[in-house]
């Protein structure tokens, strides 16, 4: 299977991806499901766009009723209690963002910060599906300094984008580090 490396523009507020040398409006591969587990306290929508790898796997988790990362989504609903404030770098499409949410209910407060054009879309699609105001998304990349670096997004795996790193990449984009 090929997977489709997108370079997405914004023009007047609609998306557009370059194909040929033309312009042509963005259309994404989306599939929804709600994710409903005993494990988890409460039922939610996840979309994916699975043109990408990261994002088809974790689907395909989710679509057999499991949990994606067992270890890693049973000790965010340890550590994340009622009415906390949480804080995801790195958030990707929002995975363990929507699970802490489950820890949080609505009066916590989430951050969720990515700096990956292709899976914000994604992540603001599945904060607005599920109609959380108290999670916050944020484009941008996060650093121990103020400064510009180039954000590379891994050709292979879209979930494993990063500063540095000799990995083949589709996209280098100059960010800002906050």
């Amino acid at each position: 299977m090929k997977w489709i490396k997108r370079a997405l523009l914004k023009i007047s507020g609609k998306l557009f991806e370059r194909r040929n040398d033309r312009l042509l409006p963005f259309i994404m591969n989306i599939k929804t499901l709600n994710v409903d587990l005993p494990s988890l306290s409460s039922e939610y929508i996840m979309n994916f766009d699975v043109d990408y790898p990261t994002q088809q796997f974790i689907h395909s988790v989710y679509d057999k009723q499991l949990v994606c990362d067992p270890p890693m989504v049973e000790t965010i609903l340890e550590c994340v209690e009622p009415d906390s404030v949480m804080i995801d770098v790195g958030s990707h499409i929002g995975h363990y963002t929507l699970v802490a949410r489950q820890g949080t209910g609505p009066k916590g407060k989430i951050y969720a910060f990515d700096a990956n054009p292709d899976t914000f879309l994604i992540l603001e699609k599945n904060i607005a599906s599920n109609e959380y105001h108290n999670i916050e998304a944020v484009y941008c990349a996060v650093s121990n300094k103020e400064g510009e670096s180039t954000f590379n997004i891994v050709a292979s795996d879209e979930g494993l984008s990063m500063f540095g790193g000799t990995e083949i990449t589709y996209a280098n984009i100059l960010m800002k580090l906050r």
